[in-house]
């Protein structure tokens, strides 16, 4: 879940992405483990995805990755995995990727956010057409708080449904080490 009060996110190993933690900290920390770096843009930017998580015992896992500026996390992209049993194979395999791709299923994915954040959160705090395309289905859902936000939306440079939650630096900023 996100708390709302404080922007943590909680999965449920107990793993916690705190607003407050430094990107040091993060490298030092179990959370770390089994993240890798990712491409991110020129420095001082820096990310890295972990490990995919199960939040609020939901049937899909979340994917994320952490932005750091600097020292700073300045937000958290999450993105639902859907497992699926396929006919040819009797185990699961990640769905998520080009072959199962299609336009309808990330309306699904958007809808299946939208109500997991609408079920602790309510309705969102503001609704706008997406910048990618007005398609009603795609709007995105925005949530306001006092440490940042929570963004519903659909990237069509991705092609995929994310929540992205962004930390107000000017609240959340730490010194270097």
């Amino acid at each position: 879940m996100i708390d709302s009060a404080t922007g943590k996110i909680i999965f449920d190993d107990g793993a916690i992405v705190d607003p407050q933690i430094t990107r040091t900290a993060f490298l030092a920390s179990s959370l770390s483990l089994n993240s890798e770096a990712s491409d991110a843009p020129a420095p001082p930017w820096s990310s890295f995805k972990l490990a995919p998580r199960a939040m609020d015992g939901l049937v899909f896992l979340f994917g994320a990755e952490l932005y750091f500026k600097g020292e700073v996390l300045a937000h958290v992209d999450l993105w639902q995995i859907d497992w699926t049993v396929t006919p040819s194979n009797d185990h699961a395999r990640d769905s998520s990727g080009w072959d199962d791709w299609t336009m309808e299923g990330e309306i699904d994915r958007q809808k299946r956010n939208e109500a997991w954040l609408a079920s602790f959160l309510g309705p969102p705090h503001e609704c706008t057409p997406n910048r990618y395309d007005p398609a009603e289905a795609l709007n995105d859902k925005i949530y306001r708080f006092a440490w940042g936000t929570i963004e519903s939306c659909f990237d069509a440079k991705t092609g995929g449904t994310a929540l992205v939650v962004t930390y107000d630096s000017a609240k959340t900023e730490v010194a270097a080490p």
